[in-house]
């Protein structure tokens, strides 16, 4: 047997997925490229949560390029369009390849997806694999939505938790309280196979690097590795308040020295269009190559309209061709002195009953 490292192999000065060596490999056993093979390694890339420079990124392009030309049935088929964005891919299409290793409890389930993704599986096994790849996601989100936590530690800068079970899932869990807390999160989940044992998974907003927490206490992980602001370590359960307490420690002091975010691009409703974003996705996806930028847009408080769901609140401009929605301070929209508002946000594309709508997602209101 052989083993391939891309970097005890000096092959990459950086972490690529497995996915991407097997992708090298067969191009080299097969002497051809097979652009399927590409789109796997491109989706691997998200989500293994690789830094998205040098072969990481090309891989990631020629996916989108690849899902939006061949259109692979099992996998647009998750999808519900023919030509998905890089939002659709990270947030509809993996989560559903996902889910079986998140929540399943049988291997089988792990392998179903293999078994999915062989072009070689008839039709009538791929409709029958879809509808238990979507059944395994919801069953994600339910127990996402539902998940109970105790041994909470939160301070000013930082929140750290333990989640009751479902290890899988602390990746998740920890992004969604992130967004919520707008700080540093680490979630921990005993491991399924080892009860005292503690999965945890780090999530932190732009502006820190939480590798060198990593380093400067690897000898206190059983094990540890990820990215600067997507990690994970797992740690001997006696040890959760000592491991609390050194993530909160460098969180605090991470915070006392922030790294200066780039300035908010400014742009005008008419400015929200299909032109301006297909010059914005010549640089997409956003990451480490190419920061993801924010834009701040002003308009009149009286264009929002709050859904009848009370969930989000949206703007149409541009005849309808672009909108503006926000999923919480709705108070804002309730203040007579506020005539307009100045929002900073991002834009993406989004797909409705085959409509293209350019959106701009609110994330903060000045």
């Amino acid at each position: 047997p052989y083993l391939f490292h891309q970097t005890h192999s000096h092959f990459l000065s950086y972490n690529c997925s497995a996915c991407s060596l097997s992708y090298f490999v067969a191009s080299s056993l097969l002497h051809r490229d097979e652009p399927y093979f590409a789109t796997l390694a491109g989706l691997a890339v998200f989500s293994d949560v690789m830094p998205l420079v040098g072969n990481n990124l090309i891989f990631a392009k020629l996916m989108k390029q690849f899902l939006n030309q061949e259109h692979y049935h099992n996998l647009t088929a998750l999808l519900e369009t023919d030509f998905p964005s890089y939002d659709d891919v990270n947030f509809k299409l993996i989560p559903c390849l996902n889910a079986p290793g998140r929540v399943g409890k049988e291997m089988m389930d792990t392998i179903r997806v293999v078994s999915y993704l062989l072009p070689s599986t008839t039709e009538e096994k791929k409709n029958a694999l879809k509808m238990k790849l979507i059944s395994l996601n919801q069953q994600r989100k339910n127990v996402s939505a539902s998940m109970t936590f105790h041994s909470e530690l939160s301070s000013e800068h930082s929140y750290v938790v333990i989640q009751d079970s479902f290890s899988g899932l602390t990746g998740l869990v920890a992004n969604k309280l992130m967004n919520e807390k707008k700080v540093p999160v680490l979630v921990f989940a005993p491991m399924e196979n080892d009860p005292s044992l503690l999965v945890g998974s780090i999530r932190a907003p732009e502006g820190y690097s939480l590798l060198s927490f990593l380093h400067k206490n690897a000898e206190k992980f059983v094990a540890a590795g990820g990215h600067e602001r997507a990690c994970g370590i797992t740690i001997k359960k006696e040890d959760y308040y000592i491991a609390a307490t050194l993530f909160s420690t460098e969180v605090a002091l991470q915070a006392l020295n922030p790294v200066k975010k780039s300035d908010n691009l400014m742009i005008s409703p008419e400015d929200l269009c299909e032109e301006n974003y297909k010059i914005l996705e010549m640089f997409m996806p956003f990451g480490e190559g190419f920061a993801k930028p924010t834009f701040e847009l002003t308009i009149p408080r009286e264009f929002f309209r709050i859904a009848p769901s009370g969930l989000v609140a949206y703007a149409m401009l541009n005849q309808g061709n672009s909108k503006v929605t926000m999923f919480q301070g709705f108070d804002v929209l309730k203040d007579p002195d506020r005539e307009l508002l100045t929002l900073q946000g991002q834009i993406s594309r989004s797909v409705f009953r085959n409509k293209s709508t350019i959106e701009f997602k609110v994330t903060a209101v000045k």
